[in-house]
C-alpha cells in the first residue's frame, strides 16, 4: 500500500512540474511523444480529478505561458466537465468546497488574460461548471456577479467581454426553468452590453449572449415597453458597420420570429425594410440570416396553418397574421433576382444566398399558395432562354421552388407550354443549367404528375439519356425516374399501364448508372437503385416475366461482390453497400411476385445467408427484411430454410448493441412463425430464450422491447398447444409490462411508448388465446383471464390510449368470450364494461373499431351468465 501510494505521490508531483512540457508534446509533431503525453494525461485525471484540475487551471492563468499550451489546457478542463454526462457531473459535484473555491478563483482569475484565447477558454470553464451546478441550486451568487461586472465602470473591457460569453454559453444550454427568476437580470444585462461604449468586441459578446438569452425572454415579450427595447436595440444592431454584430442581430430577428411570431405584426413594416434592404446588398452571412427571417416566417405560418387544419373543437388554434402574403410584392421578385447570385463552381450542397432563396421561395409559396405564381413568373418568362446561365438556371430554379406550393391550372397550363424548352434545357452546354433541369423534371413528377403523364414519352426519353451524364445531373434524373414509377403504383396491380412500354428499358438505363465507375458520387448508385425498386413496385402484370431476368441479374451481382479483391476500409464499405442495395432490390421483387417467387427462393436464400456471413448493420439490415418477405411469401416452404438460417437469427437478436438490427429480428421471428406454424417448435427454446434475454437487458433500446411482446403472440399462434410449455413465464412477462404506467402526461414520446407497448401486450394475448383454441387448450387461460379483463378495461378508461391500443383491447374481450365461451361469462359481461363496449359501437371515429366493439359485444351477448 506505501509503495503504491509513493508511486502515486511522485507520478502527481512529476506530472505537476513537467506540465508545461506534456501539454506541448501533446499537440506536437512527434506522434510518440503526443501519444505519451496523452496517456500521462489520462493517468492524470483518473489518479486524482481535483488535483488533475487545479493543475491545469493553473497552467490556464499563467501569462508567460505558451498561449497554445494555455489554450490546451482550457480544452482539457472543458471537456472534463459536462452536465450532460451523469458521471463527470457526479465527479465534479464530489470535490470537496475548498477545491472547487480555489479552481473557481483561478478560471476567474483567467477572464482578464491579455491572451484572447485563454480568456475564451476560462469563460467555457465557467459556464460548464454553471451549468453543472445551477440546476442543484448551487453557485447561486454567479449570475448577479456576471450581471454586476458588466455594470461596473471599473471592470477592464476583456473581463466585460468574457462576462458576457459566460452568460451567452449559459443560456444556450441551460433549461429555462433554472433561469427563470434570474431571466430579467441577464437580458437587462446583455441588452446593456449591446447599448455599451467601447469596443466591437463587447457587443459581439452581447448580442450572441441575447441570441442565446431570447428563449428565457418569454415574460419580457409579453409587456409591450419591454418589447420594443429589444427589438429597437436588435434592429438598431442590423445597421451597424461591423458585419459580424450585423449577422448576429439577423440571428436574433431569426429567434424572435420563431419564438414570438404572434408579437411580429406591429414591427414588420420596419423589419420588412431591414430584411429586404439586407437581401438586396448585403452579402455572406447577413444576407443568409436576412433570408433565414422570412423562411423561419414561413414555416411559422405554416405550422398555423396546419394547426388550423387541425384543431380539435374547444383547442383553439394560433392566430395567422398573413405577413407573408403581405409581402409579396416585394419579397418575391427580390428573391428571384437572388437565384442568380450562383457560384460558378458550387456544388450540389454549396449554401450561399443562391440556395438561401431557393429555399425561401419554396416556403413561401408553400405559405400563400397560388398567390406566389404571377410574381415567379414573370421572373420565369424574361430569364427562361436567357443567354446567360445564372438566369436561365435561376428561372428554372425559381420554377422547381414553387412547385410544391402551387396548385393552379394556371401552373399545369404553363409547364405544359414550356416543356419543349425544358427538355432543351437538360441537354444545355452548362452543368448547373442540365442539373436543375433534371430537378424541375423531378419535381413536375412529383407534385404535377398530370404534366408527367400528359409528356411520359419524351421525359422517360429525355431522363433515360441523361442517366449517362456527370453524376450529379444522373443523380436528379434518377429522382425523376423514382417519381415517375411512384405515380403509377398501384395496389390492384393491373395488367397493363402507360409504364409498360418503358418498364424494362428504364431498368436497364437505371442499373447501367449503378455500374458507372462514378456511381458513388454524389448518392448516384443509391438514388438509381431506389427508381428500380419504385418501378419494381409500380410493375403491372405484364412486365412480370422480366422479373425473372431481374433476379438473375442480381444473384450474379451478389456474387460478383464476393469475387472482388478489396484492400481498403473504404472499398469494403462500398462492397457492402453495394450489398445491401441488391438485398433491398431482391426484396422489392419478392414484396412483387408473392408466391411466385418460389421458383428462386433456393438461389435467393443462398445468398442470403452468404451476405449475413459478412459483418455489416446495413447489409444485415436488408437481409433480414428480405428473409422475412421470403418467409411470409413462400409460407411453409421456408422450413427448409430454419436449420441453416436460426443460427444467424440469433445472432440478430442477441444484437442488443444494433438494437435495429435487434428489432428487425424480432420482426423476422413473426414473418416465420406465421409461415411455418408448429414447424417452428425444434428451434423455439432457443428463439423464446433469446427474446426473454433481451427484454431482461436494461441497455436494449426500449422501443425493441413491444415487438418481442407481439411476437410471444406469432409463437402461440404458430404453435398451437405446444405453446403450453412456454405459457407461464409468457403471461408473467406480459403481466409485469401491463403494470408499465404513464408516469409524465406532458410526455409526448412515453405516451407513444405506452400506447405501442399496451399494443403489443394485447395482440399478444389475442396469439395466445386464439392459438391454444386451435388444439382445444384454451382453458389453461381461464385463471389468466381476470388481470387481462381489468387491463383491457383500465386501457379502454385511460384519455391517453390510442384508436389502436382501443381497437386491440376490444378484440382481446371478445377472444376471451370466443375462445373460453361461459366461462369468462361474469368477467367480460360486467355493467360497466358493456357499457363502456357500447359507447365505443357509437362514438369511435373509426369504423373498424365499432365493428370490434359490436362484434365483441355480440359474442358477449351469447354468453349465458
Amino acid at each position: 500500500f506505501y509503495r503504491n501510494l509513493i508511486k502515486f505521490s511522485f507520478f502527481l508531483s512529476e506530472f505537476v512540474m513537467d506540465i508545461d512540457t506534456i501539454l506541448k508534446n501533446a499537440v506536437g509533431a512527434d506522434s510518440n511523444l503526443r501519444k505519451e503525453a496523452e496517456n500521462q494525461l489520462l493517468q492524470a485525471e483518473a489518479l486524482n480529478f481535483p488535483a488533475f484540475l487545479l493543475t491545469l487551471t493553473a497552467e490556464l492563468a499563467r501569462e508567460e505561458r505558451d498561449p497554445g499550451s494555455r489554450k490546451l489546457a482550457g480544452v482539457i478542463i472543458k471537456n472534463s466537465l459536462d452536465h450532460k454526462d451523469q458521471n463527470k457531473s457526479l465527479r465534479w459535484r464530489s470535490i470537496d468546497s475548498n477545491t472547487k473555491a480555489q479552481f473557481k478563483s483561478m478560471v476567474f482569475h483567467s477572464l482578464v488574460s491579455n491572451v484572447r484565447d485563454a480568456r475564451h477558454q476560462a469563460s467555457q470553464v465557467v459556464s460548464k461548471v454553471a451549468l453543472i451546478e445551477i440546476p442543484h441550486k448551487e453557485w447561486n451568487e454567479l449570475i448577479p456577479q456576471l450581471v454586476q461586472n458588466i455594470s461596473n465602470a471599473s471592470v477592464p473591457p476583456t473581463f466585460i467581454e468574457s462576462t458576457l460569453e459566460i452568460l451567452g454559453y449559459i443560456c444556450e444550454e441551460i433549461e429555462p426553468e433554472h433561469l427563470r427568476e434570474q431571466s430579467n437580470l441577464i437580458l437587462t444585462a446583455v441588452v446593456n452590453g449591446m447599448v455599451k461604449e467601447g469596443s466591437w468586441e463587447i457587443k459581439i459578446a452581447a448580442a450572441n449572449a441575447l441570441l442565446n438569452a431570447l428563449e428565457f425572454a418569454k415574460s419580457n415579450f409579453e409587456i409591450e415597453e419591454e418589447r420594443n427595447i429589444i427589438i429597437q436595440i436588435v434592429g438598431s444592431a442590423t445597421q451597424s458597420e461591423d458585419a459580424r454584430l450585423k449577422e448576429i442581430a439577423f440571428q436574433c430577428l431569426v429567434k424572435v420570429a420563431s419564438l414570438y411570431y404572434d408579437k411580429l405584426l406591429p414591427y414588420m413594416p420596419a423589419l420588412y425594410q431591414v430584411t429586404l434592404k439586407a437581401i438586396k446588398e448585403e452579402t455572406g452571412g447577413v444576407a443568409l440570416q436576412a433570408i433565414e427571417f422570412w423562411s423561419t416566417v414561413c414555416e411559422e405560418e405554416i405550422d398555423i396553418i396546419e394547426e388550423q387544419e387541425d384543431h380539435d373543437e374547444g383547442d383553439a388554434p394560433r392566430k395567422l397574421y398573413r405577413i407573408v402574403q403581405g409581402a409579396l410584392d416585394g419579397l418575391v421578385p427580390l428573391l428571384t433576382q437572388t437565384l442568380t447570385k450562383q457560384e460558378d463552381d458550387q456544388e450540389e450542397d454549396t449554401w450561399n444566398e443562391s440556395m438561401a432563396a431557393c429555399t425561401c421561395l419554396s416556403n413561401v409559396a408553400n405559405t400563400v399558395g397560388d398567390s406566389i405564381i404571377p410574381k415567379t413568373f414573370e421572373f420565369v418568362k424574361a430569364n427562361l432562354e436567357n443567354p446567360d446561365w445564372h438566369h436561365k438556371e435561376a428561372a428554372v430554379i425559381a420554377l422547381g421552388a414553387i412547385m410544391e406550393g402551387a396548385k393552379s391550372q394556371e401552373l399545369k397550363a404553363y409547364l405544359n407550354s414550356i416543356m419543349p424548352v425544358l427538355f432543351t434545357h437538360i441537354k444545355d452546354e452548362n452543368v448547373h443549367v442540365r442539373d436543375t433541369t433534371a430537378w424541375v423534371l423531378g419535381r413536375i413528377c412529383q407534385f404535377h404528375s398530370d404534366v408527367m403523364k400528359f409528356n411520359l414519352q419524351n421525359f422517360v426519353a429525355v431522363l433515360g439519356h441523361s442517366l449517362i451524364d456527370v453524376p450529379r445531373v444522373s443523380s436528379n434524373c434518377a429522382y425523376a425516374l423514382h417519381e415517375i414509377a411512384k405515380t403509377f403504383e398501384n395496389e390492384t396491380h393491373p395488367v397493363t399501364s402507360p409504364l409498360s412500354a418503358f418498364f424494362q428499358p428504364a431498368i436497364q438505363a437505371l442499373l447501367a448508372a449503378t455500374e458507372r465507375p462514378d456511381a458513388t458520387e454524389n448518392n448516384l448508385r443509391s438514388s438509381a437503385y431506389e427508381a428500380v425498386n419504385a418501378f419494381i413496385q409500380a410493375a403491372p402484370n405484364d412486365c412480370l416475366a422480366f422479373m425473372g431476368q431481374l433476379i438473375q441479374f442480381f444473384l450474379d451481382r451478389l456474387h460478383k461482390t464476393f469475387m472482388s479483391q478489396t484492400v481498403s476500409q473504404d472499398e469494403k464499405e462500398e462492397l457492402n453497400d453495394q450489398r445491401a442495395l441488391i438485398c433491398a432490390a431482391l426484396y422489392n421483387i419478392i414484396q412483387r411476385l408473392g408466391s411466385e417467387i418460389k421458383p428462386f427462393a433456393d438461389h435467393i436464400m443462398t445468398s442470403y445467408l452468404q451476405v449475413l456471413s459478412v459483418k455489416s448493420v446495413s447489409v444485415h439490415e436488408e437481409t433480414l427484411i428480405g428473409v422475412g418477405a421470403l418467409a411470409n411469401a413462400i409460407e411453409g416452404d421456408f422450413e427448409k430454410f430454419l436449420l441453416h438460417f436460426t443460427p444467424f437469427l440469433l445472432f440478430g437478436l442477441k444484437n442488443w448493441q444494433e438494437y435495429e438490427i435487434c428489432s428487425i429480428s424480432v420482426g423476422v421471428v413473426g414473418d416465420i412463425a406465421r409461415a411455418v406454424h408448429n414447424k417452428l417448435a425444434p428451434y423455439t427454446d432457443e428463439i423464446l430464450n433469446a427474446l426473454l434475454e433481451d427484454l431482461k437487458n436494461p441497455e436494449l433500446n426500449r422501443n425493441v422491447k413491444p415487438p418481442i411482446l407481439s411476437a410471444f403472440g406469432d409463437i402461440a399462434l404458430a404453435l398451437g398447444g405446444g405453446f403450453e410449455k412456454y405459457l407461464g413465464i409468457v403471461i408473467t412477462v406480459l403481466q409485469h409490462a401491463s403494470l408499465t404506467q404513464l408516469t409524465d402526461k406532458e410526455d409526448e414520446d412515453l405516451i407513444d411508448y405506452i400506447n405501442v407497448l399496451r399494443e403489443s401486450i394485447f395482440e399478444a394475448y389475442t396469439g395466445i388465446l386464439q392459438g391454444l383454441k386451435s388444439d382445444e387448450n384454451a382453458a389453461l387461460m381461464i385463471d389468466h383471464s381476470k388481470p387481462i379483463v381489468d387491463f383491457a378495461e383500465m386501457a379502454l378508461q385511460d384519455d391517453f390510449s390510442s384508436e389502436s391500443v382501443i381497437r386491440a383491447a376490444i378484440g382481446v374481450i371478445g377472444d376471451l368470450a370466443h375462445c373460453l365461451g361461459p366461462r369468462v361469462g361474469p368477467l367480460v359481461s360486467k355493467d360497466n364494461l358493456r357499457h363502456i363496449l357500447q359507447k365505443y359501437t357509437k362514438s369511435s371515429e373509426a369504423q373498424n373499431t365499432r365493428q370490434v366493439a359490436n362484434w365483441a359485444l355480440s359474442l358477449i351477448g351469447g354468453l349465458k351468465r
